[in-house]
């Protein structure tokens, strides 16, 4: 087989770069054809993956989530190459998700074995998403990151963007349509396809890579102690027992306010509202393991 491995060197402190080596030596050592891509900035694996020369039979992103992200928005659609993650960044949530444990020899019998699991896309216009969108507060803070972001790959480098969103921040006044449900008000809505979400939040409990629907957690108030409030249930995994929160499902939503306010698609700002998301449900082949019951 030939295996293309698009990865980030310096995800989880080059601790990527190491795992990248290992999988090439044990794939050829196991006969397969590996070429290795190394990203060198923003959007190298996007244009790597979207080459096209890519002509490969798996193709592995390897790094951290936005590696992972970037590779599935460079794809051709329809998707046919199965995709494959070797996690080496900060959350890893895409792997916590799918149960990889993110060895390079759990990577290479995936790819042997050929069983290709059918994973949701999220879109947002002409971006796709994996994990999570939301709009309000956490795109706030997403945007203040991604203005100083640079060294720092830990956890605790997004606290200053925390402080700084809480100081910006202005509650917006959101409407959220899903599907053909009547509208819901709030401050901050979140769409995902995933229960974890920043690697320390434990968000929307029912939510799933495959589960075709969206998890959408519409949270009515938006003051900074309410924040506050929805954090701390988060990180205990119970945000569903607050009040004001409601917990919606459909495959495509819309979300509008009196004022633009920001947005986020899997960790990168998007913008302002009015935003709309869409499922691709089962759309794209992911190497991982079968879903456990």
């Amino acid at each position: 087989m030939k295996v293309l491995v698009v990865g980030n060197p310096i995800a989880g402190g080059g601790a990527a770069a190491r795992k990248i080596e290992a999988l090439a030596e044990l794939l050829r050592a196991r006969g397969h054809a590996v070429e290795v891509f190394l990203t060198a900035a923003a959007g190298d694996a996007r244009a790597r993956a979207a080459a096209p020369e890519f002509g490969a039979d798996a193709l592995i992103a390897a790094g951290g989530d936005g590696t992972l992200n970037e590779v599935v928005n460079g794809l051709r659609e329809p998707f046919a190459t199965p995709v494959g993650f070797l996690p080496a960044g900060t959350a890893n949530v895409t792997a916590r998700e799918l149960g990889l444990s993110g060895t390079p020899e759990e990577i290479a019998a995936l790819i042997e074995a050929g069983d290709a699991r059918r994973i949701d896309v999220g879109r947002a216009g002409g971006r796709r998403f994996l994990m999570v969108a939301s709009v309000g507060f956490d795109a706030l803070a997403v945007a203040e990151d991604a203005r100083r972001r640079a060294k720092s790959q830990r956890f605790t480098r997004f606290a200053v963007p925390i402080l700084r969103a809480l100081w910006r921040y202005r509650a917006p006044a959101l409407t959220v349509t899903v599907d053909d449900a009547p509208p819901v008000k709030g401050a901050l809505a979140i769409v995902s396809k995933t229960r974890h979400y920043g690697g320390l939040f434990s968000l929307a409990r029912e939510a799933r890579c495959d589960s075709g629907v969206f998890e959408v957690t519409v949270c009515a108030r938006g003051s900074r102690p309410a924040l506050v409030l929805y954090a701390l249930a988060a990180l205990c995994g119970r945000m569903e027992r607050l009040g004001g929160v409601r917990t919606l499902r459909g495959i495509r939503v819309a979300v509008e306010s009196e004022a633009p306010a920001p947005v986020e698609v899997d960790g990168e700002p998007f913008g302002t509202t009015p935003a709309t998301f869409e499922l691709a449900a089962g759309a794209l082949p992911f190497l991982a393991p079968p879903r456990r019951s």
